[in-house]
């Protein structure tokens, strides 16, 4: 990671002045790579995720007419954008990643955070057995699909979901 956006400017760097490589598993970069393609302009120099316009989104708006439509539309008011945060460490953990190298994907200094705050994961984990994080998440996405929502996004920045459907 080169840049982060920050109370509304880019900055070149990060918190702790440290550079930081992100991970992406195989069905992200495939949303990625799609997106980009109907969406990016033909810069190398593009944003990850930019407004309608190229420029960085703004918090607030996205919440308000994407995520919170999201989450509604599939039973999940309680969920945080900050969720998704603390899923991608519990399918790290549960992928038996080490808890010093998701420290280190996650930008901390040591793993005695993720300790602190996921040892029940952990002692979970232990006894499930390994789940590699694409596959959690394509299943995940297979089950979503079965209750009638799409996988993507549109574009748009208008979420427009049915409901989810309980199967009996």
């Amino acid at each position: 990671m080169d840049r982060v956006f920050v109370a509304g400017e880019i900055r070149q760097r990060t918190k702790t002045g440290a550079g930081r490589d992100v991970e992406i598993i195989g069905p992200l970069a495939d949303d990625l790579i799609t997106h980009h393609e109907q969406t990016a302009p033909e810069s190398s120099d593009a944003l990850v995720c930019p407004s309608r316009v190229g420029t960085p989104i703004h918090l607030e708006n996205w919440r308000r007419r994407v995520w919170r439509p999201a989450v509604v539309a599939v039973g999940l008011e309680w969920a945080t954008p900050y969720t998704g945060r603390r899923t991608d460490i519990s399918l790290m953990i549960h992928a038996g990643v080490s808890p010093v190298l998701v420290a280190a994907a996650v930008g901390h200094t040591s793993g005695e955070t993720i300790w602190k705050h996921y040892a029940r994961v952990f002692d979970g984990a232990r006894t499930t057995g390994a789940v590699p994080m694409d596959h959690a998440v394509r299943a995940a996405r297979r089950a979503v699909r079965r209750n009638s929502l799409p996988a993507v996004f549109p574009r748009d920045n208008v979420v427009q979901l049915r409901p989810a459907t309980k199967n009996v």
